[in-house]
């Protein structure tokens, strides 16, 4: 039987092998500060599925995260008592 490879340098990422690697990645995400990645590591360890309704390639990028900085409306500053 021959070992599949997992290649990280793929373009495409769905033809990167990732399905034949180990998951140890997903331990140390179980720990993540940011609740949905903890959450969802969590739940991949376990074995349960994740019910997400978008496309993680579209909605996680880079493209997609710097639309949302820049059109996010900017905290008002707190007046200070004299």
């Amino acid at each position: 039987m021959q070992k599949i490879a997992y290649d990280a340098l793929k373009r495409e990422p769905k033809y990167a092998n990732a399905d034949y690697t180990e998951l140890w990645e997903l331990f140390i995400l179980s720990k993540h500060t940011h609740p949905t990645i903890k959450l969802w590591a969590s739940k991949l360890v376990k074995g349960e599925l994740l019910d997400y309704s978008g496309d993680p390639l579209l909605d996680f990028s880079i493209t997609n995260f710097l639309d949302r900085i820049s059109y996010k409306n900017p905290k008002t500053k707190l007046k200070l008592a004299k």
